[in-house]
């Protein structure tokens, strides 16, 4: 994503005054003061010597030049001072940046063309065939398509002249217009490349069959190959959520989030519930977290469909992405809900996904041409953001953590009594990371989903028992 550029703020001299009026500086003159403005302004690296002026004969000193002392360069902001936001998107785009100056008006008389039809193209396709097997004359395509233009011309003109008549090609009295205009080419050949172009045809719909084919297998692969990737990103958002409703103590290892067999063990004596708790948020959890992998690895491939179901390890059938998408509603909303100051995420300001989508569709509208439509989109992107499934990964979490935290409250809290367990011995190997197993009813189920070697400092940490509206602003922070 690029990063907003810094505004260049232009500074307006004073006008100048009869009073101030000087004679005319001549051309060396405003040279050498210019390169000593430059100097000034733009001092070399490494306290380089200044670029000093030619330097000229022993003469009377020129007279100054009618402006005044270069001013001394801005000094940087406080490191306190916040910089100002971009103004709301509404009013990102202005009118004037979208319009082009109308092209100049050339003097030139309208010409009759002709609308090619399907079969024209045709003739126009076996004709390029011809002159790719050296069987024409390489101008024949053009001269085709000039004629047929010079022919819609001739007919109309004719026609004028001749109101109520109906136009005959055949006719003696035009046999002399296409004896002179008509292009000339080996009918026997014609029909030999006709019949290759459609032999090609016929080969080319049964390449794109196979390439599309081909496109869906190697599809289906990817999604095997993503497969333990998304598998390794449902176990971090489960490690992270279990760390988030209240245990971090109990699962910190060498600066590392741990979630093992042992410590499940201190879990339990934590909190007697807990296990089951967790695991009802984590069922949930590896389900989202799964489908925001795939949707964020395969765009455009894999897409959203809401009607689609899930079942879970205890039985129960959901809709992930019908859930999502109401997720991702509802924290926009309450991203749009809050001060604007307070969703600033690198300078960058927040927008709904409708308001971004207005102001791209009216750069996408506008006559500018297409490097112009892209400088401004990329303004744009530089100035703002909206949700994105990082953000709704994080805000999961979080969520999923908060629940959790306030249901094992209610029975009883988490016994901070409990230490965490000690370190594994020199040399024992860490367990093999694999998929949560979900089950319901009997004895609980094991959260262990990740090796000691789980690393989740990368990630963004919640605080347990903070409200919604903490959530969304502990993004922010």
């Amino acid at each position: 994503m690029k990063k907003p550029t810094d505004e260049l703020v232009k500074t307006d001299e004073p006008p100048q005054t009869a009073d101030d009026k000087k004679p005319t500086p001549t051309a060396d003159e405003l040279e050498a003061r210019a390169k000593e403005v430059v100097a000034s302004m733009f001092p070399a690296p490494g306290g380089a010597k200044k670029v000093e002026p030619k330097k000229e004969e022993p003469v009377a000193p020129p007279p100054p030049l009618p402006t005044a002392a270069p001013a001394a360069p801005t000094a940087a902001p406080e490191p306190s001072a916040k910089k100002p936001l971009p103004p709301p998107i509404a009013e990102a785009i202005k009118p004037e940046s979208l319009q082009v100056p109308p092209p100049a008006k050339l003097d030139v008389k309208p010409t009759i063309s002709k609308d090619l039809t399907e079969e024209d193209l045709e003739t126009l396709d076996v004709l390029a065939q011809m002159v790719k097997d050296g069987k024409a004359d390489p101008a024949i395509v053009e001269r085709t398509k000039k004629f047929w233009a010079d022919e819609t011309a001739y007919i109309a003109k004719w026609t004028k002249e001749n109101p109520g008549e109906k136009f005959d090609a055949d006719s003696m009295d035009h046999s002399e217009f296409y004896e002179n205009n008509e292009p000339k080419y080996d009918e026997r050949e014609f029909k030999r490349a006709q019949k290759v172009r459609v032999e090609e045809k016929i080969e080319h719909r049964i390449e794109e069959k196979i390439k599309k084919e081909t496109e869906v297998q190697m599809y289906q692969r990817d999604l095997r190959e993503q497969a333990p990737k998304t598998a390794a990103a449902v176990v971090d958002a489960i490690v992270e959520m279990v760390a988030e409703a209240g245990f971090k103590e109990l699962m910190q290892k060498d600066g590392k989030l741990v979630l093992s067999k042992e410590i499940e063990d201190e879990i339990d004596k934590a909190s007697p519930h807990a296990r089951t708790i967790l695991m009802d948020e984590a069922e949930l959890l590896s389900a989202q977290i799964a489908e925001i992998d795939k949707l964020q690895h395969f765009p455009g491939k894999y897409q959203i469909e809401p009607g689609m179901s899930v079942k879970l390890g205890n039985g129960a059938y959901i809709q992930p992405h019908r859930m999502l998408t109401d997720f991702a509603v509802n924290l926009e909303r309450d991203l749009a809900s809050l001060p604007p100051q307070d969703t600033v995420r690198n300078g960058k300001r927040f927008a709904t996904q409708t308001e971004f989508t207005v102001q791209v569709n009216r750069i996408m509208a506008s006559p500018l041409p297409v490097a112009s439509k892209q400088a401004e989109f990329d303004r744009l992107t530089a100035a703002y953001y909206t949700v994105g499934w990082e953000d709704i990964k994080v805000a999961l979490i979080a969520q999923h953590s908060t629940h959790a935290r306030a249901k094992i409250d209610q029975f009883g809290g988490i016994n901070k009594t409990v230490t965490a367990p000690p370190a594994a011995k020199a040399g024992a190997p860490a367990p093999a990371p694999s998929m949560p197993e979900f089950r319901s009813g009997g004895k609980a189920p094991s959260l262990s989903s990740a090796s000691e070697n789980t690393d989740t400092a990368r990630k963004t940490s919640f605080q347990s028992g903070k409200t919604a509206d903490d959530i969304v602003r502990a993004m922010f922070t």
